[in-house]
């Protein structure tokens, strides 16, 4: 019996091991913004309503913005995207004309954070073309908006 019991905590230790090691090497999630912070880019007082159903529409989040008299302000499309090192999750805001106004990022990891910060301090790095060389979380971020972007005109406002 003491011969299973060394075992079954052998295995347990190298469980734990390795699963505190994959989190140390990938890192953790940091989260940037809340779903409050999408609903401001409207101004005052706007409110993100889900569509009906949850409003997943092409494996995608879709949240109305509506402000406190009742007319619909926006469209914004959330995204969660893997990434080499874990998952980001950017919220793309758009006008009703599906102009983007505003990008949040709402969680990145954190050895990603340093990558992603400079990228969305460009303004409207939204438009940045392929070719200027961007990889790793910016190129899946950028990617991410642009999915988000040609999704939205599927999308039928009620």
């Amino acid at each position: 019996m003491a011969g299973k019991g060394k075992i079954a905590l052998f295995l347990i230790m190298a469980h734990v091991l390795f699963y505190t090691g994959w989190a140390m090497a990938h890192g953790s999630v940091v989260t940037l913004k809340g779903m409050e912070d999408p609903a401001r880019v409207y101004g005052d007082g706007v409110k993100l309503i889900a569509f009906q159903g949850g409003g997943n529409i092409k494996g995608l989040g879709w949240l109305l913005a509506v402000t406190p008299d009742g007319k619909k302000a926006g469209l914004v499309g959330v995204a969660r995207e893997e990434t080499h090192h874990g998952r980001l999750v950017q919220a793309t805001c758009m006008d009703l004309e599906r102009n983007i106004i505003e990008v949040v990022v709402l969680r990145v990891m954190e050895d990603e954070k340093k990558e992603v910060d400079a990228l969305i301090e460009l303004p409207e790095w939204w438009k940045i073309a392929p070719a200027q060389k961007l990889s790793g979380a910016a190129l899946v971020l950028r990617n991410s908006v642009m999915k988000v972007q040609a999704a939205s005109g599927e999308v039928v406002i009620p």
